[in-house]
């Protein structure tokens, strides 16, 4: 087993020291015990102490160990007394640079050995790296990468050796205070602490269980002087200890700690102990805010649950216990799940962690959003998993990823210079907007009337409709007006009272106004029937218009066989669809007015007899019965013969 800087230190002595004297490796240290062999790696955590008065030769606090390959390795921090340059990125090809180091400052190395026992040489590399201040503990690690052994610092990878052997084989590592290339047991060694000195087995970083005292010397070192560094382990706790002047000289091999109570340390998902700790020890608990699942799916450290005298419960991350026997100490969680909550516009919000099963509130700072002066978007609500959310909270189960859902709307804007207009505003994509004027006309101070005419997209109804799949500008426009009289004429020259007449698609009344210029007679209502017009009057001023309608006059008349009057049921129909009931009357004629086309179609009855009824543009309209009262003459006829054939035979005495 080597110990010591051995070949940088003698070319340190060979260079700035004097020459004639034995040179001394005194180490003090511990060694791990058999359960750590065929280890991976090696860890410990030493303290950076400035100011360290040397004379001569270096001090070098160190983890290190022989590998299954028979090579050696060691990681730490040396102190040199002299300042100048080091030789330094040394391999057996030689060293590649040389490094600049002050009297008495700490400075990172390791360093490596083969399996030839008689190599002289420093092969390794020091760094010039912050260690911090006095007091401050870093961690030193080897570890083997199946190729070769990385060295780190805090983490840090630093240095690399060119040996490999992907285990320490049947080897124990060991933790060691170096004073080298000495001639001298007299300089004060200020003490250096150690503490969690580990191996890493099986890809786990674990502390070593038990470790033995060693206070000796190092390889090639002369023995002739006694070393003085002594050894102590530091309040009672395991695996914490400390090395240097004025401290016990313990016997090699002394145990430095024993198993004490076991702490049992569950966590779920942070950190995981069972260890044995002496009475009266503080130790610490330790774990981390979070555990990251995945990007949207964390473990929330909650708090510790403690049993035993002296265990803690609360919810620190840190905390410290003292030993008084068994202790269990359970870390306790909370799930947590990441809701991203986004919109298309606006600022969302309620994005964040939640805990599982919790109620995430969802908000937006703005519910409308223009994209011009006739075209928004209004917040409608929000959707997940192509689900939409009901209100602005929503169940967290799982990660989730929440959109603003947005609906388009146009503007309908109606405007008119005379009336009042209704149905301007905002209207969602493809509904149907209804819009209105309440205007008849309007008197001007001139005299003249003003009318409505059309929107100022066409539609001439003062009620309308658009489907809103843009914005809309819509103006009322007006034209002037004359007061008017419509007469419908019917075929016979007859007036026709008639309900409503369609004039450029507007329903009018027989007094009205109409616009100047060319109106349209589109057609006129009369008994429910619309008589076709589409005829074209130029108005140029007011009066009366009269209109020639297809509209008769229809008399139905019913006589016997004999052409006399007779008093007939009727029953007609009309073109329009209507039906109407009616008798002739004992003169036999029943009058119709105003009959669209003069068309009526029915059955006259009279006795048992029925008789088809037609009339046509007032033409038809006779009906004859050729039984009835023609029987009853044949009947009385009949009855005379009778009595006067009876008179005549009594009278001739027959």
């Amino acid at each position: 087993m080597r110990y010591g800087l051995v070949a940088l230190f003698f070319a340190v002595l060979l260079a700035f020291t004097h020459l004639g004297y034995s040179q001394y490796w005194l180490q003090s240290g511990v060694i791990a015990n058999g359960s750590v062999f065929n280890n991976s790696g090696i860890s410990v955590q030493i303290e950076t102490v400035y100011g360290q008065n040397i004379t001569n030769g270096s001090m070098a606090f160190w983890v290190g160990e022989n590998i299954g390959n028979g090579a050696f390795i060691q990681v730490g921090y040396a102190t040199e007394s002299v300042t100048g340059y080091y030789p330094n990125n040394c391999t057996s090809g030689g060293c590649a640079s040389k490094l600049y180091m002050k009297k008495g400052t700490p400075y990172w190395f390791f360093e490596f050995f083969g399996n030839n026992t008689s190599e002289q040489h420093f092969y390794g590399s020091f760094r010039n790296v912050s260690l911090g201040i006095n007091g401050t503990f870093n961690t030193y690690s080897l570890v083997s990468n199946g190729s070769s052994w990385d060295a780190y610092l805090n983490g840090n990878i630093l240095g690399r050796t060119s040996i490999s052997a992907p285990s320490s084989g049947n080897n124990v590592p060991y933790v060691v205070s170096e004073y080298a290339n000495t001639s001298t047991n007299q300089t004060y060694m200020i003490p250096v602490r150690f503490r969690n000195f580990s191996v890493y087995i099986n890809g786990r970083r674990v502390k070593v269980p038990g470790a033995y005292s060693f206070i000796g010397y190092g390889f090639n070192s002369a023995h002739n002087l006694t070393n003085m560094y002594g050894i102590e382990e530091l309040n009672n706790e395991s695996n914490y200890f400390e090395v240097g002047s004025g401290l016990p000289i313990l016997k090699n091999g002394t145990v430095m700690w024993n198993r004490g109570y076991v702490v049992n340390v569950s966590s779920d998902f942070g950190n995981t102990s069972s260890a044995n700790y002496t009475f009266g020890r503080k130790v610490s608990l330790s774990e981390p805010d979070f555990v990251y699942i995945s990007k949207t799916k964390r473990e929330v450290f909650e708090g510790w649950i403690g049993s035993g005298f002296g265990s803690y419960t609360g919810n620190s991350t840190s905390a410290n216990v003292t030993i008084y026997g068994k202790m269990d100490e359970r870390a306790v969680w909370q799930l947590q799940y990441f809701v991203n909550v986004s919109s298309k516009f606006g600022m969302p919000a309620g994005t964040g962690w939640y805990d599982n099963r919790s109620m995430a509130h969802l908000g937006i700072n703005d519910t409308e959003s223009y994209a011009n002066s006739s075209t928004r978007y209004v917040f409608a609500d929000w959707s997940t998993a192509n689900k939409t959310l009901q209100g602005n909270y929503v169940a967290v189960g799982s990660p989730l990823n929440i959109t603003g859902i947005w609906k388009t709307e146009y503007l309908l804007n109606i405007s008119s210079q005379y009336g009042k207009v209704y149905g301007s505003g905002w209207y969602a994509n493809h509904s149907i907007a209804h819009f209105s004027l309440n205007f008849t006309n309007a008197t001007l101070p001139d005299g003249k009337v003003l009318g409505f005419y059309s929107w100022s997209n066409g539609n001439p109804n003062r009620n309308g409709s658009l489907e809103m799949d843009k914005g809309y500008v819509l103006r009322a426009e007006f034209k002037p007006m004359v007061y008017v009289t419509i007469n419908a004429v019917g075929a016979e020259g007859q007036n026709v009272s008639f309900s409503s007449i369609n004039v450029d698609n507007t329903s009018r009344q027989k007094n009205t106004y109409l616009f100047i210029g060319k109106n349209y007679f589109r057609d006129i209502d009369i008994l429910g029937y619309k008589i076709p017009l589409n005829k074209a009057i130029n108005v140029t001023g007011p009066g009366i218009i009269n209109l020639s309608v297809s509209v008769y006059s229809v008399l139905i008349r019913t006589r016997n066989f004999y052409g006399g009057a007779v008093n007939a049921s009727l029953k007609l129909s009309f073109s329009n669809g209507t039906t109407s009931e009616a008798y002739s009357g004992q003169n036999g004629s029943y009058m119709l007015k105003a009959v669209p086309y003069g068309m009526v179609d029915g059955i006259a009855v009279y006795g048992n007899e029925s008789v088809p009824v037609h009339v046509a543009y007032g033409v038809g309209g006779e009906v004859s019965f050729n039984y009835g009262e023609s029987y009853l003459f044949f009947a009385v006829i009949l009855v005379i013969l009778a009595i006067i054939a009876y008179l005549t035979v009594k009278h001739l005495g027959w």
